[in-house]
């Protein structure tokens, strides 16, 4: 059974200026979210223009889950809420990471991560494969949080976790090295 498939369904109203260079023949939510779950992962350049998923055809789990949230509150179908949690990413939950984590003698990162809830259950379309599940118990902290944090709120967010985690962690990075760290590791997953 599809992930997607317990959310409810409803026709897209193709008037939304959001969905104008959506294709044609995607009618429904849940053809939407088929879409957007196999879309490559990759930064869009302009993470405050959705409208960039369509044209530039990736996207990530924020602009992904940033999009959709945007959609439902567009068409008042249902509430759903858009998470920022931060998760103890390692090898194990985010396969291709492991040898940069290795190299930088770090066990774990707490990393950002967006998805949605709904009705208490979680649901993540980043990757074709996505399982929020094998994450839970990696969650350290989640927040709700509307479509335009996914920026600068989102990074501030992040950021601030971090800098806590090294005092209270003894860490021996700064939070700019950890930074090009985490970098390193999205970069690899786009790669992969």
């Amino acid at each position: 059974m599809k992930t997607y498939s317990s959310l409810p369904n409803f026709r897209l109203d193709r008037s939304i200026d959001l969905l104008k260079h959506l294709d044609p023949s995607i009618q429904d939510f849940h053809e939407l979210i088929q879409y957007l779950h196999q879309l490559n992962y990759r930064r869009i350049s302009d993470r405050e223009n959705l409208e960039n998923i369509f044209i530039e055809q990736c996207a990530t789990c924020s602009t992904k889950h940033a999009l959709i949230k945007t959609v439902v509150d567009a068409h008042r179908s249902f509430d759903i809420q858009l998470i920022i949690a931060i998760y103890k990413m390692d090898q194990f939950n985010t396969p291709g990471i492991g040898d940069i984590l290795t190299k930088n003698r770090i066990k774990y990162l707490p990393e950002a991560h967006c998805y949605l809830k709904y009705q208490n259950k979680r649901y993540d379309f980043t990757f074709p494969d996505s399982d929020i599940q094998s994450l839970s118990t990696d969650i350290l902290q989640e927040t709700s949080i509307l479509p335009d944090q996914i920026g600068a709120f989102k990074i501030a967010h992040h950021q601030a976790f971090l800098e806590e985690w090294i005092q209270t962690h003894d860490i021996d990075y700064d939070l700019d090295e950890l930074w090009s760290i985490r970098e390193s590791c999205i970069l690899a997953l786009s790669n992969s």
